[in-house]
């Protein structure tokens, strides 16, 4: 699965992760039928549409995160995922 964004009325509300519910749910002891939010990482770290490919890629690196939204005000427009460790470049 890798991730799932959780959008509510063209809003980014949270992101749902692998990790994230193997650590926050089946590692928590949490059943299959708990809510999205309690497994969701509800700060996710976003880049703007107007954003350059070297501030994408910054802020991979800056933040550690391995998902990036693209966000065009508030509405969610995309996502970009960060390259495996042996990748050389972003794009």
């Amino acid at each position: 699965m890798g991730s799932v964004l959780v959008v509510e009325e063209g809003t980014l509300r949270g992101i749902v992760t692998d990790r994230g519910i193997a650590v926050r749910g089946l590692g928590a002891g949490l059943p299959p039928t708990t809510a999205v939010d309690a497994v969701m990482s509800a700060e996710v770290v976003t880049v703007d549409a107007a954003d350059d490919v070297q501030t994408a890629w910054r802020t991979f690196r800056r933040s550690g995160v391995r998902r990036l939204p693209v966000l065009d005000g508030h509405p969610l427009v995309g996502a970009g995922h960060r390259p495996s460790a042996g990748a050389g470049h972003f794009l």
